[in-house]
């Protein structure tokens, strides 16, 4: 990728009166749009319709999709510029990202052994007391 190459985000919102086959029609432009301004596509979201938190245009539900590429940087203002001018987007939203790589994943530390449960009543606290003293005197006796 070159130096003046970012990547970016578009997302966009269209309005729900449209049909199916005008959605497609803004999809193939907007497809377009990004061709003609030099772009690679890395991935998209197909639009598909989803309620809103709140009320746009007296709307509750919008058409909503994205595409991810990268362009020069120098074309982003233009694309703006026709992002704007296009009357069937309600809204849209471009941002650079930073892309990610993968990363590698480390494997997990050995689990420790469970540590010997100690009672917690006095006679069975007691009766525990009294072994560990006897098998260290016994030890004592040994040595």
């Amino acid at each position: 990728m070159n130096e003046d190459m970012k990547y970016y985000e578009l997302s966009y919102i269209l309005s729900p009166s449209l049909k199916e086959e005008e959605v497609v029609t803004i999809e193939e432009e907007l497809k377009t749009l990004l061709a003609n301004a030099g772009a690679q596509m890395e991935s998209w979201d197909n639009p598909k319709r989803q309620f809103l938190a709140y009320e746009i245009n007296d709307s509750k539900e919008a058409v909503f999709g994205a595409y991810r590429f990268n362009v020069a940087k120098d074309k982003i203002e233009a694309l703006q510029k026709s992002l704007r001018g296009n009357s069937k987007i309600i809204r849209f939203m471009l941002l650079e990202w930073k892309k990610f790589e993968a990363r590698v994943r480390l494997p997990k530390p050995p689990m420790r052994q469970a540590e010997e449960q100690v009672p917690t009543d006095e006679k069975a606290l007691d009766e525990k007391l009294e072994e560990i003293f006897q098998k260290g005197a016994e030890e004592e006796a040994k040595a």
